[in-house]
């Protein structure tokens, strides 16, 4: 390392390291290793051309396994809204007038106590909706 002193700054110059060793050449492949799942699309099979079968297990979770690792609460809440579309459930956001909550009452969806419960409309509107439609 050599030190100069320019203008009150101390510059250091630093001298280059060696080049390192060079790395060692990866170990030949085992012929007899072959991937059986991956999470990525299949790949042809080097020796018979085909592609190998991968399940779909994306959306299946065994028993063992579900019941082994507790899901947190957004994931619970993924899941069961993905089991829901998938039952044909589509999920809506609907602006309700005072009016029409007031309609629930007088067709006696909803309880005259409940016009300010979220839940409670919520249960009216599926009500009409069963009754209804």
């Amino acid at each position: 390392m050599v030190d100069d002193v320019k203008g009150g700054i101390r510059f250091e110059y630093i001298q280059p390291r060696p080049p390192a060793a060079p790395t060692p050449p990866p170990a030949p492949r085992d012929p007899s290793f072959q991937i059986v799942a991956t999470d990525r699309p299949a790949q042809a099979d080097v020796r018979g051309g085909k592609k190998p079968e991968v399940p779909n297990v994306a959306n299946e979770v065994p028993d063992a396994i579900s019941s082994a690792v507790p899901l947190g609460p957004a994931a619970a809440r993924m899941r069961l809204s993905r089991q829901r579309h998938r039952d044909g459930y589509r999920t809506l956001w609907i602006d309700i007038h005072r009016d029409e909550i007031d309609s629930l009452v007088k067709l006696g969806y909803l309880h005259p106590d409940d016009r300010a419960d979220r839940g409670a409309i919520e249960q009216a509107v599926h009500k009409f909706f069963e009754r209804e439609l």
